[in-house]
């Protein structure tokens, strides 16, 4: 799928990272999240931080928003966070199925997409469809973007669509951290129940770098057609990825930035660690 990246997004990409510190502006359509307790989750709020970005670059980050699990970051309105987020959420076209609710940013930036007629989160924690009811998306949202939600109760792993409403995207987030060397088999997993026409999965980016370095011993920049062909070989799963952006680049950025260091150190030399 072709897609025209925002100007944001394309001059992060384009500087080299850790040149600049920046004031942090979201480019994502943020709910006002109201201060309540469910059980194990919690909103607080990070008042001032310096933050590396999904892709790299260095932020000073205020009033962010956190939704904490048992005293742990489970969710925020942070740059990693909300970088990893974006292009699912940009790309996201017809009906779309959100695997877990979170903070509804997905949810409700899928919602605002214009080309998205239908999102569907599914959630099975009681304690999260509590605070959704609490932060009310519809309420915050244009009508013609509220109309579109519905929220239902369900294990992400074992949901299954109705026949009659089968699913254009997958727009999957319920785990920590981004990264897990089983993350792509799950992922086939939960295909293999919804069947939908493509899938866009949290952290999929350092999926895809960690299997290029095992497969090349490196990490090599792929144009749109190696990358492709990679993707191919490596999963039946239909990703959800851009063309015509350096998607293959933004791999190579999200690695470096984000993977653990243990593996980090692996997949690219000290020199190297910031390269992009």
């Amino acid at each position: 799928m072709s897609l025209a990246l925002p100007a944001a997004i394309l001059t992060r990409l384009e500087e080299s990272s850790g040149r600049l510190t920046r004031l942090y502006h979201c480019p994502l359509w943020i709910p006002s999240f109201p201060d309540v307790s469910h059980g194990r989750w919690t909103v607080s709020r990070l008042p001032m931080g310096l933050m590396q970005g999904y892709w790299g670059d260095s932020y000073v980050v205020t009033d962010a928003a956190v939704l904490l699990r048992n005293d742990v970051t489970w969710m925020s309105v942070t740059p990693p966070e909300i970088e990893s987020q974006e292009l699912g959420c940009r790309l996201a076209h017809g009906h779309v199925v959100v695997l877990g609710f979170g903070m509804g940013i997905a949810a409700a930036n899928a919602a605002l997409n214009p080309a998205v007629t239908a999102v569907t989160v599914v959630e099975l924690d009681p304690e999260i469809h509590a605070f959704a009811a609490d932060l009310d998306l519809p309420a915050q949202l244009p009508p013609e973007a509220a109309a579109k939600l519905r929220l239902i109760s369900g294990d992400a792993t074992r949901w299954c669509p109705d026949p009659d409403r089968p699913v254009d995207v997958i727009l999957a987030d319920y785990w920590l951290p981004f990264f897990d060397s089983r993350r792509i088999v799950e992922m086939q997993a939960v295909q293999a129940n919804i069947q939908a026409t493509q899938a866009f999965f949290w952290g999929q980016e350092l999926s895809l770098a960690w299997a290029l370095y095992q497969t090349h011993g490196t990490v090599p920049v792929l144009d749109d057609t190696a990358l492709e062909a990679f993707i191919t070989h490596l999963t039946p799963l239909p990703l959800l990825w851009p063309r015509g952006v350096g998607y293959g680049q933004m791999l190579v950025r999200a690695a470096a930035a984000r993977m653990p260091p243990d593996l980090r150190a692996q997949m690219f030399p000290p020199a190297e660690i910031n390269r992009g």
